[in-house]
């Protein structure tokens, strides 16, 4: 019998539905032997070159799928036909190497807006160095993709003004053409054209006995543009309604942008009454889209201080002396 000499290549498989969890796959096929004598083959693999742990016989067939591989694993496969008498080829196939199928499970942030440019990490498993991202429809252009490891992909893209809204599914496809696909795991929501609003601060409105070290903050529905972030649109006002000294850097925004920190220059004065004020408007907060909020909001009552007891009495001495 002549040595088998097939060509051996992946065959795309059918887009998995997000969310099914199931065990790494690679599908193959290969070229049929020519004798009249082949009664099948026998597909080899393992974990390293030509080191072959495992087989399985396929019977008279030219295409297989190896299931139950571990994820993230490169796997070394070959085949060999045999006869009707059970004698095999010389000599293995030429040598396939490959991750199994990559698996896309979900996308953070899960949806983005007409018109916006964002970066999303598409997680999963089986993702190799190299792996390009795809998003299905039209209007989402990816402009760059990073390998982070074999379980997550960063991705940045924009979306058209004029994407359609709705799910789209996000495939994966690894250096060697072998794909998985998340369905329905990010969504197109309409333009934001709506503005931040204040959702809460701390202290709250009206609270009282607060430590005159406090370092107000003031909460958002959605994260702001840091630009927009200043001792002018973000101010503690004193009881006369002047604005309070703030130190070098505040006010602060927070890592998700949706959370404003003040921090006083000095000590607030204790039994005093502050109030918080976001202003609005053209020349006040924005969120990144570059929505104004809609119009100035001041706390209505404001916190008060605590009072703090009197300094430790010192200097004492006898003073009925010569």
């Amino acid at each position: 019998m002549r040595s088998l000499r097939p060509v051996v290549v992946l065959v795309a498989l059918v887009a998995l539905a997000a969310g099914v969890a199931h065990a790494g796959t690679i599908s193959i096929a290969w070229d049929p032997v020519s004798d009249a004598d082949v009664a099948g083959y026998k597909v080899y693999w393992g974990t390293s070159s030509r080191n072959y742990t495992n087989w399985k016989d396929v019977g008279n067939v030219t295409s297989t799928t190896l299931t139950d591989l571990d994820p993230c694993t490169r796997y070394y496969i070959a085949v060999k036909a045999y006869d009707s008498g059970g004698l095999e080829s010389d000599a293995f196939s030429d040598e396939l190497v490959g991750l199994p199928r990559p698996v896309v499970r979900s996308t953070s942030p899960s949806s983005g807006d007409q018109g916006e440019r964002l970066t999303v990490s598409v997680t999963g498993e089986s993702f190799d160095d190299g792996a390009t991202v795809e998003f299905s429809g039209e209007g989402i252009t990816v402009l760059a993709t990073r390998y982070v490891s074999c379980t997550e992909l960063s991705v940045d893209i924009e979306i058209a003004a004029d994407a359609p809204t709705g799910a789209r599914n996000v495939t994966v496809t690894n250096p060697d053409r072998s794909f998985g696909t998340g369905v329905a795991i990010f969504t197109v929501n309409a333009a934001d054209t709506e503005g931040p609003s204040v959702t809460g601060t701390d202290p709250a409105d009206g609270a009282t006995d607060v430590d005159v070290d406090v370092h107000p903050q003031v909460f958002f529905s959605e994260p702001l543009d840091p630009a927009s972030v200043t001792p002018d649109t973000v101010r503690l006002l004193d009881p006369d309604g002047n604005p309070v000294a703030q130190a070098s850097g505040s006010p602060a925004l927070s890592a998700d942008g949706k959370t404003v920190t003040i921090t006083p220059a000095h000590r607030l004065a204790e039994r005093t009454r502050y109030r918080i004020r976001v202003i609005g408007g053209e020349s006040g907060v924005r969120d990144r889209e570059g929505n104004p909020m809609d119009s100035t909001w001041t706390q209505p009552s404001g916190f008060t201080t605590e009072n703090l007891p009197p300094g430790t009495v010192s200097g004492l001495r006898r003073n009925d002396v010569h």
